[in-house]
């Protein structure tokens, strides 16, 4: 749940700053980069914590 919270944190404090000025494009663009790579660490982490908890991900030990 902690990735998503971050996410929908990360989506108000977006919103509310092109609510309260208008940005740059150069901030404008760093604020969407932001955006995307919250939006995959949230994705990433619900689907690894599936696996994981659906017993499909097992760890290999090495034999040495």
């Amino acid at each position: 749940m902690l990735p998503v919270i971050a996410l929908y944190v990360y989506v108000g404090a977006f919103g509310g700053s092109l609510i309260d000025n208008r940005p740059t494009p150069g901030k404008l663009a760093l604020q969407l980069v932001g955006l995307a790579l919250a939006i995959g660490a949230a994705v990433y982490t619900t689907r690894l914590t599936r696996k994981a908890l659906s017993g499909e991900y097992t760890t290999e030990e090495s034999n040495g």
